[in-house]
């Protein structure tokens, strides 16, 4: 014979757990909130982490873009070259076309990490925006403190 638990058991088994998941995730969300008020004291200081992050994968992005226009014009060079050779009526040699599908592997496997450098910058952005809210959120504006009127006859002595 079987014995199962009573659905009220179950119950508060599954409330239990949730209970426990809500205070792992607020325990970790406090040492998240901890690490970025320690690591930035303003938006600002946030927002500058961000640009210069983002720049560094927008540099790379442009260093593979250079490195690709250089690859096209090697593959158009080559490509011209066994053309040539075709025209003249001479047999290929059997390196070009080897090199032609060397270039054409190395242009897309540098599109490739391109893509893969946007997903990057991608994810910084959104993760910064968290940062950003989240240190709002922890740290709100305070509202200007109101002026305080002075009297013509008390000011200054």
């Amino acid at each position: 014979m079987i014995r199962r638990r009573p659905r009220s058991t179950q119950s508060r088994s599954s409330a239990a757990s949730d209970v426990y998941k809500r205070q792992e995730e607020a325990e970790r969300q406090k040492r998240y909130d901890i690490m970025l008020l320690g690591r930035y004291s303003s938006v600002e200081d946030i927002e500058a982490a961000e640009l210069r992050k983002v720049n560094e994968i927008k540099v790379r992005i442009n260093l593979l873009n250079a490195n690709i226009a250089g690859l096209k014009k090697q593959l158009e060079v080559r490509q011209a070259e066994a053309a040539e050779i075709e025209r003249s009526g001479q047999p290929v040699p059997p390196e070009l076309p080897a090199t032609i599908e060397s270039l054409r592997a190395e242009i897309a496997e540098n599109d490739r990490l391109i893509g893969r450098h946007e997903q990057e910058r991608e994810t910084t952005e959104t993760r910064f925006r968290y940062d950003i809210d989240r240190f709002k959120l922890l740290h709100p504006p305070r509202a200007p403190a109101e002026p305080v009127a002075v009297e013509a006859g008390q000011a200054g002595g």
